[in-house]
């Protein structure tokens, strides 16, 4: 007699009594299977997180210029037609290893407008890490991108800055970078959006995480420009 199995079923009630027991003893046993698993899903939700902060920042005109256009914000080679904006805290160990990639891919690339967000999220732990970023808004606001850039790879290189005088309006720019970074999911650093400098369409926007290769950011520049064409 041959056994059929309940309709919409693919096993019978046996076998899927038996499913369970199964698979925990083979997970068990082989349990680099849920790294792999675990993997797969951080992956799957940072893609859909990327896709989240593409659309935004193609189709929301002021999130995309507070983003690239805020005149508090450093900026240097201001003319380029493609942006990588950088996320980063004096305090952080990766910003600071990170540091001689970027001063080498802002050199290499006079034709790359680069924007860089003080984000000092170590602040409640390192007061220096708040210092360092007020400081270098105010060296922004008074001698221009040069003196900027400068103080900034050099403060880097020594995790932190002498203290100066810094202007008052400074703590506003922070907040707003604040701001800026939880609207775009953006909780550590360093981190890198690299997008067309105006009318950026969603697959020319590259969110970069963690400390990056220069490849990796040579690759999100040459996408900036290339898009869907």
């Amino acid at each position: 007699m041959i056994s059929r199995m309940p309709a919409g079923s693919a096993f019978t009630p046996a076998q899927q009594n038996a499913i369970g027991p199964l698979a925990r003893d083979y997970l068990l046993a082989h349990p680099e299977i849920l790294l792999q698993m675990s993997e797969k899903l951080e992956a799957q939700q940072q893609t859909a997180a990327n896709r989240t902060v593409q659309t935004a920042l193609a189709t929301q005109p002021e999130l995309q210029a507070t983003l690239l256009h805020d005149p508090a914000t450093p900026v240097v080679h201001p003319d380029g037609g493609v942006t990588v904006v950088q996320f980063f805290d004096y305090q952080c160990i990766w910003c600071a290893r990170m540091a001689p990639v970027v001063a080498d891919f802002v050199r290499d690339n006079p034709d790359v407008r680069v924007v860089f967000k003080e984000f000092p999220i170590f602040g409640s732990r390192w007061s220096m890490s708040v210092q360092a970023a007020r400081t270098g808004l105010t060296l922004w606001q008074l001698k221009g991108g040069e003196a900027y850039l400068a103080y900034h790879n050099a403060a880097l290189q020594t995790a932190g800055a002498t203290p100066m005088t810094v202007l008052p309006e400074t703590e506003k720019t922070l907040l707003a970078t604040r701001e800026l970074a939880q609207q775009l999911n953006i909780s550590g650093t360093p981190a890198f959006i690299v997008m067309p400098t105006f009318e950026a369409r969603a697959e020319q926007v590259t969110p970069l995480y963690g400390a990056v290769d220069v490849k990796a950011l040579q690759a999100a520049v040459v996408q900036a420009k290339a898009g869907g064409h």
